[in-house]
């Protein structure tokens, strides 16, 4: 009753009734997206032509500009492994064998682990040894460096989304297009790790963030604020945490956030450019669900930056009963 899923059947839709990767321009769109290393331009000005982003790439960034989605998993062919993000190295090489870490790099080991471990096809299969996966997961650059995929797109551009993918079928021909009766063996062998894979949604930290409607002068009034960075810090030194200084921000039209965490005690703090910064220690979160942290900031006492505060949007819902909550994405190329 807390989750708003979404499901995309393809974004390749012509690929898929050609049996081919490629759509009809012949482009491979899981690497067409932007990307850090190689072509960060967003922009979908001229979809189509060539070297430019295709339209399936364009109507699915949009998309998931609109959407912010916090979890998603992308569903392939050709391979018995799940594959979990960085994709890509930093010195812009193909190739295999070079592990690239991500902030959230716990995280995603932890939630590649529970599907593979619970679909059986992977848990039992014997091709992950074969791309040097361990216990059926890998990491994407150590598997095969990519730039321009979905997978790291979704982190670096969409608030640190954190996406997975799961390869649910074996190399050959028949795997990637299988007939109608061999549907219900996919179903029952990924069914119930999608599940547990999705409850991964609701563990972190989530909440709303308000301050005064206004800096320059007394008000009791709050709104929603919009652009805060949300950090979250693990508190016990002895853990060896990449996680320190990833952030989020909050977004529109609320002012809420998500950060996807593993247990823990963090020290979380909240800021933006005209407001106080405002820190919170000794945050417990939990491998059940997510620890809810509403916070107020308050103007900056310097008139200089309270002045250059960002207008708050107005509340339209109220803060306790619900937020608006964390979504999962799942496509198939």
């Amino acid at each position: 009753d807390n989750t708003r899923i979404f499901l995309v059947v393809t974004m390749n839709p012509d690929g898929f009734a050609a049996r081919k990767r490629g759509n009809a321009n012949g482009v491979d769109l899981n690497r067409n997206f932007p990307d850090v290393v190689k072509d960060a331009d967003v922009r979908c000005d001229r979809p189509g032509e060539k070297g430019q982003r295709q339209i399936e790439t364009c109507h699915v960034v949009k998309w998931i500009q609109q959407r912010q989605f916090v979890l998603g998993g992308y569903f392939h062919g050709g391979a018995l492994v799940v594959s979990y993000g960085l994709d890509g190295r930093k010195d812009g090489r193909g190739g295999s064998g070079v592990v690239v870490d991500s902030p959230e790099k716990r995280l995603l080991e932890a939630a590649s682990l529970t599907y593979a471990q619970t679909n059986v096809a992977i848990r039992d299969g014997l091709e992950s040894p074969m791309y040097g996966a361990k216990d059926g997961i890998i990491n994407g650059a150590a598997w095969y460096s990519i730039f321009g995929g979905a997978q790291d797109y979704g982190y670096f551009f969409n608030n640190n989304n954190i996406d997975v993918t799961f390869e649910v079928s074996g190399e050959y021909e028949r795997d990637k297009w299988p007939p109608a009766k061999d549907l219900p063996q996919y179903w029952e062998d990924n069914r119930d790790a999608m599940l547990l894979y999705m409850q991964y949604i609701h563990r972190g930290i989530k909440g709303i963030v308000t301050a005064p409607t206004s800096c320059s002068m007394p008000t009791n009034d709050v709104a929603s604020l919009i652009g805060v960075k949300v950090v979250a810090d693990n508190e016990n030194p002895g853990v060896d945490d990449p996680s320190r200084n990833a952030s989020v921000v909050t977004l529109e039209p609320h002012g809420d956030f998500f950060r996807l965490l593993m247990p823990g005690r963090y020290t979380v703090t909240f800021s933006k450019s005209g407001y106080r910064t405002h820190t919170l220690t000794n945050v417990v979160v939990n491998d059940v669900s997510a620890t809810v942290v509403h916070v107020k900031l308050e103007c900056d006492d310097d008139p200089a930056t309270a002045a250059a505060a960002a207008a708050a949007v107005p509340l339209t819902i109220a803060l306790a009963p619900l937020l608006l909550l964390a979504q999962l994405v799942a496509a198939v190329w």
